[in-house]
């Protein structure tokens, strides 16, 4: 657990969680599912094996770590 008044102690988290939290806004309205669990793994699957990341130079995470390992 972070020390009170000091946002620096969780910031890669904090991080993930706002780009999660915009991935099901913007791509899974959430709200209109009537299944939320189904919707978060779908918006789970999206984020690791479909989303582009510029970083790793327009590949998803999943794809990007195979072909490094193969």
């Amino acid at each position: 657990m972070s020390r009170v008044g000091n946002p620096r102690d969780n910031a890669v988290m904090e991080s993930f969680w706002g780009r999660f939290k915009d991935t099901l806004r913007k791509h899974f309205r959430y709200w209109e599912c009537d299944d939320l669990r189904s919707t978060i793994e779908q918006a789970i699957y999206y984020f690791n094996n479909e989303r582009p990341v510029r970083k790793l130079k327009g590949k998803p995470p999943v794809p990007y770590r195979t072909e490094r390992v193969a």
